[in-house]
C-alpha cells in the first residue's frame, strides 16, 4: 500500500490492516450514503471499478491482475462499453487511419481508396 494511504475498511485486529469480510460495515456505509444495501453490494463496487478501468483504457491482462481473475474471459464479463467509450475509440481509431494516410501520401492531399469486396459478393462476375 502507498505510504500514507489508508483502507476504506480498516480492521485494528487484523495483522495486514483491513477485513476480509467487508459485508456489515459496507452495508452500513451504503445506508449512511442513503443507498439501498440490498442493491449496492461489494460485488457493485468490484464490478464499478473493473468497469471504470477498462473505459480508462486500462488494458486487460493488467485489469486481470489487478482483479484476481483467472483468465481474460471473466474480466470480459465485466465489460459493458458506453455509448461514449465507443465514441471514444471510433475517434482514436480515426486519427490514427488519418495519420497513417498523410504518412503514406506525404501529407500531400492524395488519398488512397481501397476497396475490399465483401464476402457475398461475386466479385464482378456474372451480374
Amino acid at each position: 500500500m502507498a505510504p500514507g494511504a489508508v483502507w476504506a475498511f480498516p480492521a485494528e485486529d487484523s495483522t495486514s490492516g483491513h477485513r476480509v469480510a467487508i459485508e456489515k460495515p459496507f452495508r452500513r456505509m451504503a445506508e449512511a450514503a442513503g443507498l439501498n444495501p440490498q442493491a449496492v453490494t461489494p460485488h457493485t463496487l468490484r464490478h464499478t471499478a473493473i468497469t471504470h478501468l477498462v473505459q480508462t483504457g486500462v488494458d486487460l491482462p493488467t485489469v486481470q491482475r489487478i482483479s484476481g481473475h483467472r483468465t481474460l474471459a471473466m474480466v470480459a464479463r465485466y465489460i459493458h462499453q458506453s455509448g461514449e467509450h465507443i465514441a471514444s475509440a471510433m475517434y482514436r481509431l480515426s486519427e490514427r487511419v488519418t495519420q497513417g494516410i498523410k504518412n503514406l501520401t506525404g501529407n500531400c492531399g492524395k488519398v488512397l481508396i481501397f476497396w475490399l469486396p465483401s464476402a457475398d459478393s461475386n466479385h464482378g462476375q456474372g451480374d
